[in-house]
Order: C-alpha cells, then sequence, then structure tokens
C-alpha cells in the first residue's frame, strides 16, 4: 500500500512512495550533467542576487557622495561669504611706478589727489602695502580704509583714470577673482565688474548677480 512504511538505511522508515523518491534524488545527485545544470543555476541566481544588493549599494555610495560634495560646496560657499566680508573696506591698485623706499600710503593719497581729485587722507587708512607681483612689473597696492564710503568714493570716481595706466579693483577672494575673470572672458570685460564683493554681469538690459560657475554655463545657456 502506500502508506506502508519499509527500513531504509539509517533506520530511517519512509513508504513507498518517498522511497522512490530518495533514489531518483540519489541517481540525479550521481549525474555530473545534472550536477553541472544545478551549479550553473545556482552561481546564476546567487550572482544576480549580489548583483542587486551591488546595485543598492552603488545608489546609495552615490546619494552620500551627492549630499557630501553638496555640504562641502555650501560650507566653500559660507567661508568665501566670510573672507569676502574681511575685504569690504580694501582696494588693489595696479599701475602706480614703485620706487625705493616709498610709503605706499602716502602714494594713494597723491594718486587720489591728481588723478580722482579727492583728499583721502592718510589717517583714513588701516593699513597699505605693495602684494607680490611679476618680475619686471609695478606690484600692485592694497589699501584697506577704516571706513567703506571711504573706498565706495574711490571707486566712484575711478572712472577718471581712463586713458591712464592706473586700475582699481575691489579686493576679492581668490575664489570670486577667478569667477570674474571667467565671466569677462565669456561676457566681454565691459559686461562684467564687482560690485560690493560679488560679480556682475550685464546681458540683454539685464544685470545679474553671478555666485558660481554654475550661473555662468545657465547665462551661456541663456544665450544658446
Amino acid at each position: 500500500m502506500a502508506g506502508d512504511r519499509i527500513q531504509t538505511r539509517g533506520s530511517v522508515d519512509l513508504t513507498k512512495e518517498e522511497n522512490q523518491v530518495l533514489k531518483i534524488v540519489e541517481k540525479l545527485l550521481s549525474n555530473e550533467t545534472f550536477i553541472e545544470k544545478l551549479t550553473t543555476i545556482i552561481d546564476k541566481n546567487m550572482c544576480l542576487a549580489f548583483e542587486t544588493k551591488m546595485k543598492l549599494y552603488d545608489d546609495k555610495i552615490q546619494h552620500l557622495e551627492t549630499q557630501l560634495q553638496k555640504s562641502v560646496n555650501e560650507n566653500n560657499l559660507y567661508l568665501d561669504r566670510l573672507e569676502q566680508y574681511t575685504r569690504i573696506n580694501s582696494l588693489r591698485i595696479y599701475g602706480i611706478p614703485e620706487v625705493p623706499t616709498e610709503k605706499t600710503d602716502e602714494v594713494v593719497t597723491k594718486m587720489c589727489k591728481e588723478k580722482l581729485d579727492l583728499d583721502i587722507p592718510v589717517s583714513s587708512m588701516d593699513c597699505c602695502h605693495r602684494l607680490a607681483g611679476k618680475e619686471g612689473q609695478h606690484r600692485p597696492i592694497i589699501v584697506k580704509f577704516i571706513s567703506r564710503n571711504t573706498k565706495k568714493v574711490i571707486l566712484n570716481n575711478k572712472r577718471k583714470l581712463k586713458n591712464t595706466k592706473i586700475v582699481i579693483r575691489e579686493d576679492l577672494t581668490r575664489r570670486r577673482a577667478q569667477l570674474l575673470r571667467n565671466a569677462a572672458a565669456r561676457f566681454g570685460h565691459r559686461s562684467v565688474w564687482s560690485n560690493d564683493g560679488n560679480v556682475m554681469v550685464k546681458m540683454n538690459s539685464r544685470i545679474r548677480k553671478i555666485v558660481s560657475e554654475d550661473d555662468l554655463r545657465q547665462m551661456d545657456l541663456s544665450c544658446a
């Protein structure tokens, strides 16, 4: 009968049907072709499971990298704003001939008087000195004023320096100075300037503040 139990090796009681199944399994397990196919199927399934798992890990890592880069960019922008704020009263002056034993604060006062018709006393300056420059060229002067208004007055009159070799610019962070150069290369020097440390671009009668290279790329796209 189907339910009859029979004794098999290992003293385990099996029905005839179970015993037949056991024999079939043993026969299959002794078949090299079957074992080969079974191994291939198992390996394939394991690979698929592994690839799925790795895809999840890759997506998670990519997400974390994106979040980290975003955090780094935001932190860099914040530090850049802080650094620019420390330069808010400073100007850089290019093209003034350099002479031995000069006093740069007096040089700036003289330039303001002769070229800009402005009386800017030495006492209005917090510090003033030459910066590093290329060999054979007059080194630029950086001057930090006590009052921000003094800086603004000079900037408002710098148009009087037209047709001279003297150039006055805001003291920008390295990042903003590079952004200014890149903007000028794209849109022309006449359409690009800085205002209170911010890079400004005029395009199609519209003035925009440029904060990053992404802003420049967006403007490029709008021009296309």
